[in-house]
């Protein structure tokens, strides 16, 4: 009798997991889908690059910084509500295009809302989705990731489709935050009550700050390289005479796509091999793809578009690899040290837009091209900070 009541009770809680994880992942897709917009508006609006990268850059630094306290309201219990207001707080940005080209300061209000929506989403929705599991927590939050590289992938193409066929009047989109965040409401778990009181987190970190500190400065690096790369993409696309298609929207679809395809075999091999060894490797491969696109001649869109998935696989592996690891250091502080890795290091790597925007910029000499090839100085950065860092096996668990 015991065992014919069992069985159905696991089904209903594998049944329940797999709903959540959906509602998560679908939350993920409609966040990011959303935060691929302003790259490619800025081209499309013809907008000044230094004052859109600056926009960037400000509008992800103030939303970024919060991100490591909606972490720690997260694991206080408030989850369930960042999710939902952070998903319509993202969809902010939909309503860019009806404001005048000339008014930079509102169109970076919605910008930051934008911000601000993401980072109140990201930390609780990889927090809640690293709960389900101690064993796999690499390939769980590859799974998790691979919702928002998908709404990435797809929001410049979506974006541009409904701008061009609306005539710029792109405000029916939001109607996906409201569905999504009212999924989130109805689905979403309340975060657990701890029945013993663990320490902060600025007590849970003695004896493992140095390696949180490698950890950190390797997520500034490969989130600012990624950063001006989704930035200045359409820009050398154009420079490079691309196809139509890819300059808007089709090449950062490929290169995103290639992150999403690389997230689950990065967290498996986390999971086996360890996450240091596998944030080196990605680091190596994303540094030779950058100057190879870069300096990438010919009309031959078929071999950029190989190289951009690729470049998509390598500047991927840092974002699931290296919260893996964080969740590691600090498995009773998921949500908190997530906002560390991802917001408060997007925070600072957000100067990249404002960087990335100026060296591109003709009118102080530079180009796109010769932008990125600069930026191989922050992956050798990453990844002698990677290097520095202690292996697997002698990470807390």
């Amino acid at each position: 009798m015991t065992l014919m009541i069992a069985a159905p009770q696991s089904f209903i809680a594998k049944h329940k997991t797999v709903t959540v994880l959906f509602a998560l992942w679908l939350g993920h897709f409609a966040v990011d889908s959303f935060t691929g917009i302003w790259p490619i508006y800025k081209t499309l609006a013809g907008l000044d690059l230094v004052k859109a990268g600056l926009i960037a850059s400000i509008g992800g630094f103030v939303g970024n910084s919060l991100q490591i306290v909606f972490g720690y309201f997260g694991d206080k219990g408030w989850s369930r509500i960042l999710l939902s207001l952070g998903v319509l707080a993202a969809g902010s940005i939909i309503f860019v295009p009806y404001i005048e080209t000339t008014n930079y300061f509102l169109m970076g209000v919605l910008v930051m809302l934008t911000y601000l929506g993401s980072s109140a989403y990201h930390p609780s929705g990889t927090g809640t989705a690293s709960t389900f599991t101690t064993v796999s927590i690499g390939k769980i939050t590859a799974l998790f990731l691979s919702g928002g590289f998908v709404g990435y992938a797809f929001s410049q193409l979506l974006f541009t489709k409904i701008y061009a066929e609306t005539g710029g009047k792109t405000a029916i989109m939001f109607l996906l935050a409201v569905v999504v965040g009212g999924l989130l409401f109805l689905l979403s778990p309340p975060a657990a009550k701890q029945k013993t009181k663990h320490s902060g987190f600025w007590a849970a970190t003695k004896g493992i700050r140095q390696p949180l500190t490698f950890l950190y400065i390797v997520m500034i690096c490969a989130s600012g390289v990624n950063m001006v790369l989704v930035f200045l993409l359409p820009d050398v696309l154009q420079a490079k005479q691309a196809s139509t298609w890819m300059i808007y929207g089709g090449g950062h679809m490929l290169m995103v796509m290639g992150g999403c395809v690389g997230l689950l075999p990065a967290g498996h091999l986390a999971d086996k091999y360890g996450p240091r060894q596998v944030m080196m490797v990605g680091l190596v491969a994303l540094g030779i793809l950058l100057p190879v696109v870069a300096l990438f001649e010919g009309n031959n869109n078929i071999t950029l578009a190989i190289l951009l998935f690729l470049l998509g696989v390598s500047s991927s592996t840092c974002n699931v690899v290296g919260v893996t690891y964080g969740n590691r250091l600090m498995p009773k502080h998921t949500r908190t040290v997530s906002g560390l890795l991802m917001g408060s290091a997007w925070c600072v790597a957000g100067v990249s837009t404002f960087i990335g925007g100026w060296l591109a910029d003709p009118k102080y000499g530079g180009s796109p091209e010769s932008a990125l090839i600069w930026f191989v100085f922050a992956v050798g950065c990453g990844f002698v900070f990677s290097f520095l860092l202690p292996r697997a096996s002698t990470l807390q668990r």
